[in-house]
């Protein structure tokens, strides 16, 4: 054997070793790879499930939250009525007996500015 085939022949071994660990390399990253889409598919469906579970959540509440938005605005609505008819009665009772309406507490008499 002469030196160009000693040299052809160590080249073929070094290419096979190559070739060899080359394919390990790959094997191990898909693997890996293959491990990672596990690892993520598990964690996506948990993260699908906990949206849907919030989902759920969010509209079971809504209508609520809505029904008791709509409660608190007739009561807010109730009580400016109230207010405002109680204004106008102590207006009239103002007139009629300033004296009166003096003397409640927290009470501005007529002609007062704060």
């Amino acid at each position: 054997m002469g030196p160009l085939a000693f040299h052809s022949v160590s080249r073929q071994e070094s290419n096979r070793r190559a070739a060899k660990e080359s394919r390990l390399r790959r094997k191990a990253r898909t693997e890996e790879l293959q491990r990672a889409i596990v690892f993520v598919s598990r964690e996506n469906e948990e993260l699908q499930e906990e949206n849907m579970i919030l989902v759920e959540t969010l509209k079971q509440a809504s209508p609520d939250t809505g029904r008791i938005i709509a409660h608190m605005k007739h009561e807010n609505t109730a009580l400016k009525v109230a207010l405002f008819e109680c204004v106008q009665t102590l207006a009239r009772i103002s007139a009629v007996a300033p004296d009166l309406v003096a003397s409640i507490p927290g009470v501005m008499p007529s002609g007062s500015s704060v």
